[in-house]
């Protein structure tokens, strides 16, 4: 289920003719995290789906509800049409549009809780990383 939820991530990104660091930009998130969702290598946090999930325009929570029925449902059942059932028209231009608009966080009591328990876990990631690598 995880690799057909990142097949129609990828499909929706390639129909509207966007390289992976355009979407990326566009939901607030890591290349490398799109990426491997688009594999079907990694799922992704909460506060990830949701961001791909709205800048696809698609219904909210919609790879969490296959992801939990996976079991259920078969993946020739996981269509586009089935993302977007329900979910809020945005164009790309709106969502752009949205993106200009927004001023960064620069406080983290301006976070959600899974938000900054995402950012949190991405610094610290980050840090090891760095540390390990020197």
């Amino acid at each position: 289920m995880q690799k057909a939820i990142g097949h129609l991530i990828l499909e929706a990104r390639l129909e509207k003719g966007m390289p992976q660091l355009r979407l990326a930009k566009i939901a607030g998130m890591d290349v490398k995290t799109l990426r491997t969702m688009e594999d079907g290598t990694r799922w992704a946090t909460d506060v990830n789906r949701a961001k791909i999930e709205s800048a696809l325009g698609w219904r909210p929570g919609s790879m969490q509800d296959m992801w939990n029925d996976r079991e259920h449902v078969p993946i020739e059942s996981v269509t586009m049409s089935e993302m977007l059932r329900n979910a809020h028209e945005s164009t790309w231009s709106d969502l752009a549009a949205e993106e200009a608009e927004t001023v960064p966080v620069r406080r983290a009591s301006q976070l959600t809780d899974e938000e900054l328990l995402a950012e949190i876990s991405y610094r610290f990631r980050t840090y090891k990383n760095q540390l390990y690598s020197d």
